[in-house]
């Protein structure tokens, strides 16, 4: 039996990191335009939505919200999961 190493993740690029920024900025601003971001923040079915379309564009995918305070941490979690369910 042989011992196995670990696995370890791939490190994005600068590049990568870069084009990512981009993508999710490029999103950001027709999906939650900084005019209406404050007000959508407040609608529940708007930040469902939002939850939905980024998940679609796999940007749920190994969220980590440790580093939120607690408060919004219990809110991404519960969202991500619900549309786990949907």
């Amino acid at each position: 039996m042989s011992a196995s190493k670990p696995a370890t993740a791939e490190r994005a690029s600068d590049a990568e990191r870069a084009m990512l920024r981009k993508s999710v900025r490029d999103f950001l601003s027709r999906r939650w335009p900084p005019a209406t971001a404050v007000e959508n923040a407040n609608n529940a079915e708007a930040v469902a939505t939002l939850w939905r379309e980024m998940a679609g564009q796999g940007l749920a995918e190994g969220a980590n919200f440790a580093r939120l305070p607690d408060g919004l941490q219990k809110k991404a979690n519960a969202q991500l999961a619900q549309i786990k369910l949907d």
